[in-house]
């Protein structure tokens, strides 16, 4: 593997050309492989680092588009000053963010968020230095050799690889054909208000945070991704206006400072908390609720899974006095290292907040992980509000207080109420169950209960959100669940090595009258460990690696089925390399899946997000997420570049 020694690259190179175009241009043939110079590299660490980070930023776009790279290098021992200026990464070489852009290129697929498609590459904000001031692309761009180009670089022997400044090239002799590019109209988007909530209990001492060849603290490991997190908001253009603030937590929640700008946050994130005491989830909330903030709040809660004494009083708190007092609210939270139970907490927080849980190992490339993909939720969600999947269902919706998760319940039935159901399957018998008269989570379309069968089997109940329901609806939900045991099948015989299970659901008819319940119950087996959502059915894709198996599921089965379908929701438990799914949704191009179908937007959405990986090519599937390259782009052979990649996966 050879990794990125800067921090960040420049998104144009000192001719004019910027990655995108130059890597299409070698896509395209316009640009011959062989004519590029090698790379530089030394070895640092144990590892290889480049000394030409933009040029590898380019060759692995390249890669992303679908070829396979062999990179030719030279090793140059670079001089104390030179290296000390080039060595700046973050992130031990993996990722490069884009500056003027703020896209980041990773050896890892799915955490790279820089266009590998011309959609994409159009649909990004563009913003370029001209001899050291930054201007919108309102500008008089010259393009060389205009009858066959599209902007890529030449003249790769003169490129003064990372300069300081992107100044234009000298113009050429020929006369160029010039472009005038129209100033563009600004972007109404709002200003948000980061808030990182971050837990210093005694526990986050803890030196067990792998950061490649070493061990660093929990709570240092912390303060490093939320300044990278900061880094990654100030580069996108669209967040200039952005402010942060930090609040610390045991027992008792501190403010560390309020409504920073960019560069004052990251000068204030620079000096780590001493981690002691106790943990106490509502203080951090309560310290938030001071900050006196209303609109455009994103709060970022990151704990390592002991929330201290957890009532039902504190469910009741989230619900009725921290999500009410916000106008747009996101509470997103991140589960830091191995209380697996404990983190069902902090899932139950994330839901009431209309926010995402995230899981985050050991590790810094873990972390970053997790932190890119709450950045990526944001990004999305900035203008349009984060929904829950149902958006088009217009029916009224009940209200209902939250319990606690089960692994928080009291081991007897007080809570519960023993109803008798009749089970729609093939025996039609009649049975008692017992289910929680609160329910701990939420879905998109249904309230999640815990639940017990006759006999002692856990499961969990969804009971629909809305006061209206039907048959039809229940109906539905198995539907889209025994439609995915179909495909799940058929994936399962084109791959080798992965194991899927979607769990089988059994529909109860309530029959004796319930003021709680309604009619219909949908009934599964209870899974234990931390629930992922990898793919949604609105265009998200998780940023883990287990996430790859289940984008590969979905493009495949929008493959095979003519386009005309696609699994969505991909949700569940991974464990011991194994897939338990749960609620998996079919979307449909005349949305005949119920509500949660979103239909061909929700399809669109995902294509424009799905970058192919290995599975994919394993199975030979169209790149439909790569800018649905033109016909003589996807009927080259890989080939073309060789074989063995040496920017690794």
């Amino acid at each position: 593997k050879i990794r990125f020694s800067q921090d960040s690259v420049s998104h144009k190179f000192d001719q004019g050309g910027c990655l995108f175009s130059t890597a299409k241009a070698i896509v395209d043939d316009i640009v011959a492989a062989q004519d590029i110079p090698p790379i530089r590299v030394t070895r640092h660490g144990g590892a290889w680092y480049t000394l030409d980070n933009r040029r590898l930023a380019m060759w692995r776009v390249v890669e992303l588009m679908g070829f396979e790279v062999t990179l030719t290098a030279t090793q140059e021992e670079p001089a104390v000053k030179e290296w000390r200026k080039k060595y700046t990464t973050t992130s031990s070489g993996m990722d490069v963010v884009v500056r003027s852009v703020g896209r980041i290129v990773s050896m890892r697929p799915y955490a790279t968020t820089y266009p590998t498609c011309q959609e994409d590459h159009v649909d990004m904000p563009h913003r370029c230095s001209v001899r050291g001031r930054s201007a919108l692309a309102a500008l008089t761009v010259a393009i060389f050799r205009a009858e066959e180009s599209d902007g890529y670089v030449s003249g790769w022997d003169t490129c003064a690889e990372d300069s300081e400044e992107d100044d234009f090239a000298p113009l050429p002799a020929s006369q160029p054909r010039m472009l005038a590019l129209p100033a563009p109209a600004a972007p109404a988007v709002p200003r948000l208000h980061y808030v990182f909530v971050v837990d210093i209990s005694g526990s986050m001492r803890r030196r067990d945070v792998t950061d490649g060849h070493q061990k660093v603290t929990r709570i240092d490991a912390v303060m490093a991704m939320c300044r990278k997190f900061v880094e990654l908001r100030q580069a996108d253009s669209d967040s200039a206006m952005d402010l942060f603030s930090l609040v610390c937590f045991n027992w008792e929640g501190t403010r560390v400072f309020s409504r920073a700008t960019a560069p004052a946050a990251l000068a204030k994130l620079r000096k780590a908390p001493r981690p002691r005491y106790q943990t106490d989830y509502i203080a951090g909330l309560a310290a938030v609720l001071d900050l006196a903030l209303h609109d455009g709040v994103r709060v970022i809660f990151l704990s390592d899974g002991r929330p201290g004494e957890w009532v039902e009083q504190s469910v009741s708190y989230v619900q009725h006095t921290f999500v009410p007092a916000f106008k747009d609210l996101q509470l997103h939270t991140i589960g830091f290292g191995t209380a697996e139970e404990d983190f069902q907490v902090l899932q139950q927080m994330a839901q009431l907040g209309h926010g995402i849980m995230q899981r985050a190992g050991l590790s810094i490339s873990s972390l970053l992980r997790t932190f890119t993909t709450i950045s990526s939720s944001v990004t999305e969600t900035r203008v349009r509000p984060m929904g829950n999947g149902g958006g088009g269902d217009k029916r009224q919706r009940r209200t209902v207080d939250f319990g606690l998760t089960p692994s928080h319940q009291p081991a007897s039935y007080k809570n519960y109420d023993q109803v008798r159901c009749k089970v729609h399957d093939s025996s039609g018998k009649t049975t008692l169950v017992w289910i929680a008269r609160k329910p701990h989570f939420l879905g998109s379309m249904r309230f999640v209960h815990d639940l017990y069968l006759e006999n002692d089997t856990q499961c969990v109940g969804k009971v629909s959100r809305y006061l209206c329901t039907s048959e039809e609806d229940t109906l539905l939900f198995k539907s889209n669940s025994d439609n995915s045991k179909v495909w799940v099948k058929a994936f399962l015989k084109a791959v080798s090595g992965v194991t899927i299970h979607v769990l089988t659901v059994l529909i109860l008819e309530i029959l004796d009258p319930s003021p709680v319940f309604h009619k219909w119950i949908c009934a599964e087996t209870a899974l234990t460990g931390v629930f992922t959502k990898w793919v949604g059915n609105n265009g998200f894709i998780a940023g883990v690696p287990e996430a790859e198996t289940m984008e590969c599921l979905a493009h495949y089965s929008y493959i095979r089925s003519n386009k005309k379908f696609m699994l969505a929701d991909l949700q569940g438990i991974y464990e011991d390399g194994q897939y338990l799914l749960t609620d998996p949704q079919v979307l449909s191009t005349q949305q005949s899946f119920g509500a949660a179908d979103t239909g061909k937007n929700g399809i669109d959405k995902f294509l424009s997000n799905h970058r192919c990986g290995s599975l994919c090519r394993q199975l030979q599937l169209d790149p439909v997420s790569q800018a649905k390259l033109q016909a003589k782009v996807q009927a080259k052979p890989q080939a073309k570049l060789q074989a063995q990649s040496l920017l690794g996966r």
